[in-house]
């Protein structure tokens, strides 16, 4: 019996000295990749931190739902209208806005009328109070405080912009216009969704609400920045509309 267990002690001990002398080489072989003859090392690239914080807020905004619902809905509902105007839209209604006369009034206040609706949807106004309890991630990342600002109203242009676009190219077939009409459907929109990202930026950076403990209430719940957002921009498009309509 002795004789059996020294046998295996020395088979042991063997094994353990064949390892030990070949280890290197097998764990070299193990966790190492072998490279084709074809391999040719790339370019790398690194994201700007400016990129990096705007795919971050892109991916919060997609994310929460709420957030996204409130930004999103008015511009979406432009975008039916839009497309209602040019398949469904009853000559009737044409021919009782000429019967009116106001078909040209109405065609001079569109861009307003879009811009209205453009000043509903901001994403800044509450994308700050959004970082509730992690604000203190943002403060430490080592970037100026202009750089996230900017990456969060890039954020709102992306959500308004290409559906505003496309909104505006429907409403152009379904309503004529003029070449001066039609330049100022596109600007006039366009320098408001502008307008009201940054507006809405300044008055969270002013407003801002860090103890929400439901999304809701950054976003919708008494909000003080969405709510002075909101109102802002619907006097300063809603007035030129006024104007427009009762002083031709």
């Amino acid at each position: 019996m002795a004789y059996l267990y020294l046998v295996h002690f020395l088979i042991l001990l063997a094994f353990v000295a064949v390892v030990s002398y070949f280890y290197k080489q097998l764990n070299t072989r193990a966790f190492s990749h072998h490279a084709g003859k074809n391999f040719h090392l790339g370019e790398l690239t690194v994201s700007s931190p400016f990129m990096a914080l705007y795919k971050r807020e892109l991916a919060r905004f997609f994310s929460c739902t709420i957030y996204a619902l409130n930004s999103c809905i008015v511009i979406i509902l432009l975008l039916v209208i839009s497309i209602m105007s040019v398949f469904y839209l009853p000559d009737v209604i044409m021919e009782q806005l000429e019967a009116l006369g106001i078909m040209s009034v109405f065609e001079t206040v569109i861009p307003l009328v879009v811009s209205v609706l453009v000043c509903i949807c901001c994403t800044t106004s509450a994308s700050l109070s959004l970082e509730g309890k992690s604000r203190w991630i943002m403060c430490s990342v080592p970037v100026k405080t202009i750089t996230i600002f900017k990456a969060k109203i890039l954020v709102n242009l992306t959500v308004i912009l290409p559906i505003l676009w496309i909104s505006l190219i429907l409403l152009r077939f379904a309503f004529p216009q003029t070449t001066i009409q039609t330049v100022f459907l596109f600007i006039t929109p366009t320098i408001y969704a502008l307008f009201i990202s940054i507006i809405g930026m300044l008055l969270n950076v002013k407003y801002p609400r860090y103890d929400w403990t439901s999304e809701y209430y950054a976003v919708k719940g008494g909000a003080v920045s969405v709510l002075a957002t909101v109102g802002v921009g619907l006097v300063l498009s809603a007035v030129p509309v006024y104007l427009c309509y009762f002083f031709p």
